[in-house]
């Protein structure tokens, strides 16, 4: 008789292997064994990769009212053209936050290739991987430059003409003018569905599309495709895995913010100091703009090294969403090759061989 082959996984079995193999790879990286350097070395590329991020709160809005507002102390429109110098200084920072915004989009790109192969290979590194992130990089961060424009043309673009009337009495004024409660409600219903469709979309290629490209090298756009494809044809198991990758975010949101209620004595102090450091460097830009050539290194040199400790103490997490994007895509498509690693990092193998028939009497005979 021969073997019968399995019955196909229903959509649930996808997610649920997907989520424990996630699970047992993330525990198998970071708990066995425990190592400091390890978690520094995931936090690392995690910053660099563009997961983490840390905010800095302030209340600059209540100081853009009346008097303090920038646009009356230059006398509105005719003022900012016979400040020429004031005009220059906005039009490079303009340009330089440009090209910064590139830069971290682009280094991003490349970095989440490297965290990627750091989970399928199990070794946190970044030398003899970063190179050959190239290609799928590039295209990954032309899709994010495009993506992103296209945002802003079907979205802020029409916004920005609608409240024109009310953003040339603010710069010419320095008061917020009344708005009408329509336009607020015409803003939020015309860019929330286009928010929404280029979050789904971004997860999609973050999930899916990446380890297609990065394991196939077929590259970017056919893995997009291709994954497109796979996804129509298992409609139930991407709405389930959507779905609970929204209910496992919301979870872990709850119980991150119970631990900082409990742990608030560890990182209040510390935070504290980081907050303390940046609002007196941004402070003394303010008060004269050339220092601006040193206090920026040293802005984001605290903003990054903040993001790495969020990052390093977050790791679990992180290591956790990226592992379960990869085992999903591969209960989709099954040719993405299984994780590598010592035993104990379990992972999404590939089916065990079948067994040899029985030897038969002819068989037998023959030996």
């Amino acid at each position: 008789m021969t073997a019968q082959p399995p019955p196909p996984a229903g959509s649930l079995d996808l997610v649920t292997r997907s989520f424990e193999s996630a699970w047992q790879r993330m525990t198998g990286l970071l708990f066995r064994p425990l190592r400091v350097k390890a978690w520094l070395l995931w936090g690392l590329l995690i910053a660099l990769a563009g997961l983490a991020h840390v905010g800095i709160g302030s209340r600059w809005g209540d100081h853009w009212r009346g008097d303090d507002f920038p646009g009356s102390r230059l006398g509105g429109a005719a003022g900012w053209q016979e400040e020429g110098l004031a005009l220059v200084m906005v039009l490079f920072g303009v340009f330089i936050a440009l090209v910064l915004l590139l830069t971290y989009l682009y280094i991003r790109s490349r970095f989440r290739f490297v965290l990627l192969e750091a989970v399928i290979s199990g070794e946190p590194r970044v030398t003899g991987v970063f190179g050959s992130t190239g290609r799928d990089a590039l295209a990954y961060f032309l899709y994010e430059l495009a993506t992103w424009l296209a945002l802003s043309v079907f979205a802020f673009v029409p916004m920005l003409l609608a409240w024109l009337p009310s953003l040339r009495v603010l710069f010419q004024y320095g008061t917020v003018p009344d708005t009408p409660p329509v336009l607020v409600l015409v803003t939020i219903a015309w860019i929330a569905p286009l928010l929404l469709a280029k979050f789904l979309v971004d997860g999609f290629v973050y999930d899916l599309v990446l380890p297609r490209a990065w394991t196939s090298g077929e590259g970017f756009v056919a893995a997009f495709g291709f994954m497109a494809r796979r996804v129509i044809a298992h409609p139930g198991a991407s709405a389930l895995y959507l779905l609970a990758r929204v209910v496992v975010a919301i979870v872990a949101g709850v119980l991150l913010a119970f631990l900082c209620c409990l742990t608030c004595c560890l990182w209040a102090l510390p935070m504290t100091g980081v907050t303390l450091v940046a609002i007196g460097l941004a402070l003394a830009t303010a008060a004269f703009p050339p220092l601006l050539v040193l206090t920026l290194p040293l802005l984001l040199g605290v903003y990054f090294l903040g993001t790495w400790a969020e990052a390093t103490v977050l790791a679990p997490l992180y290591v956790f969403y990226r592992a379960w994007g990869l085992a999903f895509a591969r209960e989709l498509d099954p040719s993405i090759p299984a994780w590598s690693g010592p035993d104990n990092l379990a992972g999404p193998r590939p089916p065990a061989p079948m067994p040899p028939p029985p030897p038969t009497a002819e068989t037998s005979g023959e030996s």
